[in-house]
């Protein structure tokens, strides 16, 4: 499910020549965090249940930093978005080997970017 806002008045201008797209360390795993929270917390607002808070944990998001996973959108030097870059998924793809494909997962955009080109 895709999940579309309007961009309010207060949204930051999207400028694909300042705007970045990292794999990024442990060191980056509580921010990132923190914008699919707030993610969740928005959708939940709208009464969409997108992930509950025993999914969002501080130590499974270091993990998969730690792993190579975890991967942020900056524009200049705020980040703006945060997903996990995954090569299996056991859960909803049991049959397919790992390391044949990859998967997006916990895809989130910070609120102040909403409507302004991040795509999620």
């Amino acid at each position: 499910m895709s999940i579309v806002a309007a961009m309010n008045n207060d949204a930051h201008a999207y400028d694909a020549r300042n705007v970045s797209v990292l794999r990024v360390g442990p060191e980056f795993a509580a921010e990132a965090l923190a914008i699919v929270r707030e993610a969740a917390a928005w959708a939940r607002g709208q009464g969409i249940e997108v992930w509950s808070d025993a999914e969002l944990s501080d130590q499974d998001f270091h993990e998969e930093a730690r792993l190579g996973q975890l991967v942020m959108g900056f524009s200049g030097r705020q980040a703006a978005a945060a997903m996990l870059l995954q090569p299996s998924d056991p859960l909803y793809w049991p049959t397919i080997a790992p390391n044949t494909s990859l998967y997006l997962h916990k895809i989130a955009v910070r609120r102040t970017f909403a409507g302004a080109g991040w795509p999620a």
